[in-house]
């Protein structure tokens, strides 16, 4: 799942610098990473299980990757870094609660079939609110921001 998401990441970099629409990319990413988990509801064949885990890895975890230069490129250069280190913070409270989530899960239902569909469907709610939010490096007007354009 790792060197997957290693991939991932790259491949999804890539075509976002190539296609210049991050947001759409990243979307895309984690709206196929929740499809991919939520395979692993319906089916339970070992090889299906290992490409859809190895799938999950390459687009969601490799989306995450890629959201960190969204983010940077969403905000103007007043507020990158409080914009950033609001995002690089609230994922670490998720690496934190996700566990106790997943554990809450597993006491509750049987099986992992209620973790596949919190995991899947999380990641479906990521892709529908990435594609909600306007265009990366279109800021709004500021009279005091920098007056550079910087391609990245």
């Amino acid at each position: 799942m790792q060197i997957m998401s290693f991939i991932g990441g790259l491949v999804c970099g890539h075509i976002a610098d190539r296609t210049g629409s991050s947001r759409w990319t990243l979307a895309c990413w984690w709206a196929l990473g929740g499809i991919s988990v939520l395979s692993l509801v319906f089916f339970n064949v070992h090889v299906l299980n290992l490409v859809c885990t190895a799938a999950a890895g390459f687009f969601i975890i490799g989306a995450q990757y890629v959201l960190n230069n969204f983010a940077a490129a969403s905000y103007e250069t007043n507020c990158r870094a409080t914009g950033v280190g609001m995002l690089l913070s609230v994922g670490r409270v998720g690496a934190i609660l996700g566990p106790f989530v997943v554990g809450f899960l597993q006491q509750v239902y049987a099986g992992p079939t209620a973790m596949f569909i919190a995991i899947g469907g999380a990641a479906i709610v990521a892709a529908l609110a990435i594609a909600s939010v306007r265009s990366a490096g279109h800021p709004a007007f500021d009279p005091f921001a920098s007056k550079a354009v910087v391609h990245g």
